[in-house]
């Protein structure tokens, strides 16, 4: 093994992080908390009124909802009200909170369901629903706010189900289109549901692979401020790049290429779409549409590794040290992952760059179960 020297491993671990500034959330009138002590998303859901926006300051009493405790996946805040979907021995139900008013029920059903996306006007939930039997590929359900399903979705050219974490109401009130993300081909490609009209449009944008990111907290499909343009977030062997799609002429710009991975991107008041972006051989940078920004006044001291992707026994990894070592045999390092809503992905990590300094070999494995790869390998291990 190699000695390294003290300072590398600071800049390694301590570089300066990009920091980007993001349009301010929406103002509600309330503040949402669940109690959970132990990480089940079980305990207390609780609302008080949201603080002073002169002082910030809030002293207002939680008040209990359910007063007991309660199993919740999600919930979805509105400016006066919010959604929720919890479980108890029986089945699953969707609850409407509107202060001071007690919770009412909405919608109830034995298969598991989870609430999603509100409309731009606060008049529809968009709901996740295994009521045909495929968590996994779940159904689509529209609610409105009397409890009624309004519109359902269980699949498009044939398939069933959508990516139910990759899914957006159209940006303004009174717009009703979703975008969605559906797996005909086998990998996560666009589409715009329109729930009232009962119909799909399916878009075809030319990008292979997978439409999402390293994880699935980031969303591979949203809309622009004005709705009438797509930004589309693609995966394709652990790098990914951003796209602006045009509706109205069907064209594709590339804003990031591929490159590196996306990490966050999201749209400024000016509708230009800002984030951060990394690779193994750069420290990560903000970027604005096409241009990026390193930190002012920091300069490496040493080059990065490169990354090298491989299919290993056929599964999709990238290699990380020295290739083809003249000394002979090297100490390597695994790491797999195989689970749905994560892959490793290419970008800077300082636990890989100091295993590396150090001269070690690291191999991250994207086993049978991890996301960007495509529904086959995603959903391998559940049958064997």
């Amino acid at each position: 093994m190699n000695s390294v020297d003290p300072q590398l491993v600071r800049e390694r671990t301590s570089y300066p992080r990009p920091v980007i500034n993001s349009p301010p959330p929406l103002v509600s009138a309330y503040e949402w908390k669940l109690t959970d002590k132990h990480g089940n998303k079980l305990g207390r859901w609780l609302y008080r009124a949201s603080p002073s926006p002169e002082t910030g300051a809030n002293d207002a009493p939680w008040t209990d909802i359910f007063g007991r405790d309660v199993h919740q996946s999600e919930f979805l805040a509105g400016r006066d009200f919010a959604v929720t979907a919890i479980a108890d021995d029986e089945a699953f139900s969707i609850h409407l909170v509107t202060p001071p008013g007690p919770p009412v029920e909405l919608f109830r059903q034995p298969e598991k369901l989870s609430v999603r996306a509100l409309s731009a006007d606060g008049r529809y939930i968009l709901v996740q629903s295994a009521q045909h039997g495929n968590w996994y590929r779940p159904e689509l359900l529209v609610l409105d706010m009397e409890g009624q399903v309004r519109a359902r979705l269980g699949s498009v050219d044939g398939t069933v189900g959508c990516r139910a974490d990759q899914l957006a109401w159209a940006p303004s009130p009174g717009d009703l289109r979703i975008a969605i993300l559906h797996e005909a081909s086998g990998f996560s490609q666009p589409a715009i549901w329109f729930p009232f009209e009962d119909r799909v449009e399916t878009i075809i944008t030319g990008l292979a692979g997978d439409l999402g990111g390293f994880s699935s907290d980031q969303c591979g499909i949203t809309w622009d401020r004005t709705g009438n343009e797509l930004i589309l977030l693609r995966s394709l062997d652990g790098r990914t790049d951003l796209h602006r799609y045009h509706l109205a002429t069907r064209k594709r710009e590339t804003l990031q290429p591929r490159d590196g991975t996306v990490f966050r991107h999201e749209l400024d008041a000016n509708n230009r779409v800002i984030g951060v972006w990394a690779a193994n051989h750069e420290y990560a940078k903000r970027f604005c549409e096409t241009e990026r920004f390193g930190t002012p006044g920091f300069q490496p001291s040493r080059p990065l590794h490169r990354w090298h992707f491989r299919r290993i026994a056929g599964v999709p990894c990238f290699v990380v040290g020295q290739q083809n070592n003249a000394h002979g045999p090297q100490w390597t390092l695994f790491d797999g992952y195989g689970m749905p809503g994560y892959h490793h992905a290419d970008g800077y990590s300082s636990n890989i760059a100091l295993w590396v300094d150090h001269g070690f070999q690291v191999v991250l494995a994207n086993t049978r179960g991890s996301s960007g790869f495509g529904r086959a390998w995603r959903e391998s291990t559940l049958t064997n």
